[in-house]
């Protein structure tokens, strides 16, 4: 420790102990040194400080705040204004927003307000998002969210929970459209292998496609876990220093996922080698750091370089097409391609919740049996019979 950092920790150690002791004395003041800004401490302390050495009190300066309760009162607000804009994630802000504007285009069109809105015109609105929007049932139903959203933003009391009017609606709406949900195309590895011969992994940008398909696969992730939606973001995003070696392969640390949104935890994505496969997600990874620190890459950059969803999803479906391969991928493809891989091969559901991230049984609707395996099944159950 120099004589700066120690002489910054004493004079932390002092105010501390003033502020135990005694009574704040009239100020307060504030003192700015180099490893601390805007710390307040009281007039006693600030007339200690002055008398401290020059070269031991780390270019401190110390000055009189006479700030109003007015002006404080405009800090705060503007404080409180910051914390609940980051009250909602950003993906969450965009869907409110979408749902927002789709909310203000129907109101312009039968001249309401958007607040207060009655049950009868939540009925209204429920009928416009069927048959104009063409809307199916679950989407229609989160929809309505941006409704008691904004009720509840203005202090009223929101027309829609307990409404036995726009139950009914809804009830009715579920039966005459249906509630079937149709999943992501599963990604198998069948398409990974038809994948792979297409790219030219000698290039950064093909391997960094490829050690992406093999992170989402591998670890069942969400799209935005692996991918940024075209705006990186530092200690969300995935980055160099995240990626820790292990003697099985390697292990990626996640900042953020849907589940952990406060970093009040880290999660782990296992990478296995499998030496010789052509699957082998640790080779993938390998492959990818060697370009980075080729090209001098510092260790909080973006461990996908500048590889965002969009570029992914097109240049893996562009793949498929000039392979006459029909089926449409999305981000969600490696979540349920790979769960539906675990299940397959008899992983537990709770191995398959953990890796997964799940906190609930959701990760059902990501699995998918297919026919042989039902046939097998059953086949199973039928020769066990007594004849």
């Amino acid at each position: 420790m120099n004589s700066k950092e120690r002489a910054c920790t004493s004079l932390q150690e002092l105010h501390l102990k003033e502020e135990q002791t005694e009574k704040r004395q009239p100020g307060p003041f504030l003192f700015t040194c180099e490893r601390r800004k805007n710390i307040l401490i009281c007039e006693r302390t600030a007339l200690q400080l002055s008398k401290l050495p020059n070269d031991t009190t780390c270019n401190l300066t110390i000055k009189k705040l006479t700030p109003s309760g007015e002006e404080l009162r405009a800090r705060l607000y503007s404080s409180v204004q910051k914390y609940k804009a980051c009250g909602w994630s950003e993906g969450t802000k965009r869907t409110y927003r979408t749902q927002l504007n789709c909310f203000h285009t129907f109101c312009e069109l039968l001249d309401l307000a958007l607040v207060p809105f009655s049950a009868d015109n939540v009925c209204l609105y429920i009928a416009y998002l069927v048959d104009v929007k063409s809307f199916k049932y679950c989407t229609i139903v989160n929809y309505l969210n941006i409704i008691k959203h904004l009720h509840k933003a203005n202090g009223l009391e929101e027309p829609i929970s307990g409404n036995w009017q726009i139950q009914k609606v809804l009830n009715g709406v579920r039966r005459s459209i249906g509630d079937a949900q149709k999943g992501a195309e599963l990604m198998t590895p069948r398409l990974l292998l038809i994948i792979k011969a297409n790219l030219d992994l000698n290039s950064q940008n093909d391997i960094c496609i490829w050690s992406a398909c093999l992170m989402g696969f591998y670890g069942l992730l969400r799209p935005g876990n692996f991918l940024h939606s075209g705006k990186y973001v530092e200690h969300r995003d995935i980055q160099i220093c995240d990626v820790h070696y292990h003697r099985n392969g390697y292990v990626i640390e996640l900042q953020w996922t849907k589940t952990v949104q406060f970093r009040e935890r880290k999660l782990n994505i296992v990478l296995p080698s499998i030496v010789g496969h052509p699957l082998c997600p640790a080779s993938a990874i390998k492959e990818l750091l060697h370009f980075h620190f080729k090209r001098g890459a510092k260790e909080d950059a973006p461990l996908l370089c500048n590889l965002s969803y969009q570029m992914f999803i097109s240049r893996i479906n562009s793949i498929l097409i000039s392979n006459d391969i029909k089926q449409h991928i999305t981000g969600h493809s490696f979540r349920r391609g790979g769960a539906t891989w675990c299940l397959r091969i008899g992983m537990s559901d709770s191995m398959i919740k953990d890796i997964g991230m799940w906190k609930s049984d959701a990760y059902l609707r990501y699995t998918e049996v297919d026919l042989s395996r039902k046939f097998d099944i059953v086949q199973s159950f039928g020769t066990s019979l007594p004849t």
